[in-house]
């Protein structure tokens, strides 16, 4: 029971409705105190509602960090493909650093069509508004 309580508060993963925010950092420690499984079946077990995913990229992410947890970018990608009736339409990156266009085009081939439609790239440092977005967007 412990187990599941802490899991269910697992850094990094938020979730309010139909909304889920996902901290990339803080995911990627999440991933070194429970293991890749662990994080992957949190995040599975909070998505099925999900409308719109915030994904906080931080400037602090590298192409050394993404080719480091590239094993375990590569499971979610999995995860998010294997949902059988997603309801998923945005996807907002947000926080990106200068280098993001170098990892955005190493992670796009492990992305169809349909959900490469669905991603918007933000650069600024705060959460985008869901209606109103003022910082600069910029769609790759």
């Amino acid at each position: 029971m412990y187990l599941i309580s802490y899991i269910y508060s697992m850094r990094g993963v938020e979730t309010a409705n139909t909304l889920m925010i996902i901290d990339v950092m803080p995911v990627i420690e999440s991933k070194k105190i429970h293991g890749a499984e662990a994080v992957v079946n949190h995040i599975k077990s909070n998505i099925s509602n999900i409308q719109t995913l915030l994904v906080h990229v931080s400037k602090k992410l590298t192409i050394t960090t993404v080719e480091r947890e590239s094993s375990f970018i590569r499971k979610l990608a999995h995860m998010f493909y294997a949902i059988e009736e997603p309801l998923i339409s945005t996807v907002t990156l947000f926080n990106v650093p200068k280098v993001f266009s170098t990892i955005f085009g190493a992670l796009k081939p492990l992305l169809t069509k349909d959900a490469a439609k669905m991603i918007t790239i933000v650069q600024g440092e705060k959460i985008p508004s869901l209606e109103h977005n003022p910082i600069q967007q910029k769609v790759y």
